[in-house]
C-alpha cells in the first residue's frame, strides 16, 4: 500500500517537513511507509532540523548558524529561516524540549519508540497549529 500511495522510502526530510508544519498524519504515515523510518533516527533528524531553526531566530549570521549547528561549508538557510520565522523561537523551543524529553524517556526506560515518537508528533501538532488558528 505504502509503495503504491507513494510513500515507500521516502527521505527522512519529509517526515521532520511534516513533523514541523504540524501535519502530524503525513508525519506518521511517513513514520511506518515503506520499511518504516527508524524511530531513533527520525527523532534525532528532528531534533537537528529544531536546533537548526533555533540557530536560525537567534543570528542572522549564516556562518555563525553553520557553527553551531556543525554544518559542514556554509549551508542555504533561505528555508530554514522562513521556517524559523513562521513558527517562532517560542515554538521551537518547545517542541526541542519536547524532543530533548523523548530523547530521555528512551535512554531510560523500555518505552516503545515509535510510539513515544507519534506522541512526539501529535503534541507537535497541537504545539504548531493550536486549536482555532
Amino acid at each position: 500500500d505504502a509503495l503504491v500511495a507513494g510513500q515507500a522510502g521516502r527521505p527522512i526530510w519529509e517526515f521532520t517537513g511534516a513533523a514541523l508544519e504540524g501535519n502530524a498524519r503525513r508525519a506518521i504515515e511517513l513514520l511506518h511507509a515503506g520499511g518504516g523510518l527508524a524511530p531513533q533516527q527520525a527523532l534525532s533528524a528532528l531534533a537537528s532540523e529544531i536546533r537548526k531553526l533555533v540557530a536560525c531566530c537567534d543570528t542572522a549570521d549564516d556562518g555563525e548558524v553553520a557553527k553551531w549547528i556543525n554544518a559542514r561549508g556554509r549551508p542555504n538557510l533561505y528555508y530554514a529561516r522562513q521556517r524559523a520565522r513562521n513558527l517562532g523561537r517560542a515554538v521551537l523551543v518547545r517542541l526541542l524540549t519536547g524532543c530533548l524529553h523523548t530523547q530521555r524517556l528512551l535512554r531510560q526506560s523500555g518505552t516503545n519508540a515509535e510510539l513515544a515518537l507519534e506522541t512526539l508528533v501529535l503534541h507537535a501538532q497541537r504545539i504548531i497549529r493550536p486549536a482555532g488558528r
